[in-house]
């Protein structure tokens, strides 16, 4: 997500999620839910919005203008594997569990083996 999700690049225009009206985002008050950007006309839109975002981001869904990343997705896939330290159960990536060996050099020899 980009360092100001508020302040990063967006288009010259957007849909108010509030009243419908297409505006300028330059200088637009705005809010970020979601993980997305919304402008207003307005700050009466603007918290009316706020009061109830789920309604107007639902009704609205083209107002939300998306938030660049702040680096490109990785392709290469997470890895299946999770190191647990201290022994015990590790979960992976499909939620299978896996014994993982203790952190110290006892071989897991517990006691004065």
């Amino acid at each position: 997500m980009h360092p100001d999700p508020l302040n990063a690049p967006a288009p010259p225009e957007a849909l108010d999620a509030v009243c419908g009206h297409r505006i300028a985002t330059d200088g637009a008050p705005r809010l970020l839910f979601r993980g997305h950007r919304y402008f207003f006309c307005s700050s009466a839109c603007r918290l009316a919005f706020k009061r109830a975002p789920e309604r107007y981001a639902d009704e609205h869904a083209d107002a939300a203008v998306a938030v660049p990343p702040l680096v490109p997705p990785s392709t290469r896939p997470p890895s299946p594997f999770r190191v647990a330290r201290g022994g015990g159960v590790s979960p992976t990536a499909d939620g299978s569990q896996h014994p993982t060996p203790p952190d110290d050099d006892s071989g897991g020899r517990r006691g004065g083996d």
